[in-house]
């Protein structure tokens, strides 16, 4: 979509921007479970 568009470089340098800015991470199953395993007690605790 991002190349049909009329402000076709204003988007590609948001889009640039916003990727250089965000951090992607290897995620397993295992790693989803853990994560699934703490995330409520993490939650409760904090509020």
């Amino acid at each position: 979509m991002m190349e049909n568009s009329a402000q076709r470089e204003t988007n590609l340098a948001s889009v640039t921007e916003f990727s250089e800015d965000i951090r992607i991470y290897n995620v397993t199953e295992d790693t989803a479970n853990i994560y699934g395993l703490l995330n409520p007690g993490c939650k409760s605790y904090l509020l």
